[in-house]
């Protein structure tokens, strides 16, 4: 059994880290402080401290004790120069997270260089949700392709089926519905964001970017620039037109480049989220 240390018992986190519950914890107790302080370039002193309960253990430490538990280090750091590759590609925040997340898990679980086909589907079997599944093979695939142009080094995910994704139709709103939400705001403004969301099918971040001059009139559409900065058009409907051309006429001129919601951009929109339908309430949505 694993001597619990101060720093664990003081832990209020119900649902421990993998770290906290892995094996390699037992290399606190099993190695010398002169051993784990080669291992990890650490100060004796510190590991000493950490060893006798008086310090929890970085999450540098912890991190090396993990590598050298299931000899996932490899001596390419994969990991930031595949992150710097994304970078100079100029991808968005967005997805730079979504690599952040998975090729960090990914890394941190198997070694890049020895993993084989069998290592990365085990690897994939433990998320039950089959669109974390996906996304997780997504992520692999992309890193060793960005691995095998780079260093010219074999993929093992190269014949890697992505995973079945279970084919759902989506809720939408019925015409009721969306009456019924109109009816519960008295501005312009309001109607106008209920309107878009229907009728265009928009995300939040497009619709609270969108200006007037993005507004086609004539043709009925609507430019937005979307997911991983694609400008793309959206119809644009005659609910949402008839809202908009009250707006423009008593709050925002057709000419002007500031966001069509900008006046509200300092409260909280949230108007689906989750299945759940939000009410707009003094000028916010939520």
């Amino acid at each position: 059994m694993i001597k619990q240390n101060k720093w664990q018992r003081r832990d209020s986190n119900l649902r421990p880290r993998a770290y906290e519950v892995a094996n390699h914890l037992k290399l606190l107790d099993t190695l010398s402080v002169a051993e784990i302080s080669s291992i990890s370039k650490l100060s004796k002193s510190y590991i000493y401290q950490v060893k006798g309960g008086q310090r929890p253990p970085s999450k540098k430490l912890l991190r090396i004790l993990y590598e050298h538990y299931r000899g996932t280090k490899t001596e390419i750091d994969y990991y930031n120069l595949f992150m710097m590759s994304r970078r100079s590609m100029a991808v968005s925040p967005g997805t730079l997270d979504f690599y952040r997340i998975k090729i960090g898990r990914f890394l941190y679980e198997v070694n890049a260089d020895t993993a084989t086909r069998q290592d990365i589907e085990m690897f994939l079997l433990q998320f039950d949700n089959y669109g974390n599944r996906h996304a997780y093979h997504r992520a692999i695939k992309t890193f060793y392709n960005w691995r095998y142009e780079t260093y010219d080094l074999p993929s093992p995910a190269k014949h890697l089926k992505a995973p079945r994704m279970e084919k759902l139709i989506l809720p939408s709103l019925t015409r009721n519905q969306v009456n019924e939400l109109l009816m519960m705001v008295d501005n312009v403004r309001d109607r106008a964001i209920i309107a878009m969301f229907t009728e265009s099918g928009l995300r939040l971040s497009e619709l609270v970017n969108i200006s007037p001059t993005d507004i086609d009139w004539d043709n009925q559409t609507i430019r937005v620039m979307g997911k991983g900065r694609k400008e793309a058009l959206a119809p644009l409907g005659k609910l949402t037109r008839r809202y908009l051309e009250e707006l423009s006429r008593v709050d925002i001129p057709r000419e002007s480049k500031d966001g069509i919601i900008g006046v509200i951009k300092d409260g909280n929109i949230g108007v689906i989220k989750d299945g759940n339908i939000g009410v707009i309430k003094d000028g916010n949505i939520g």
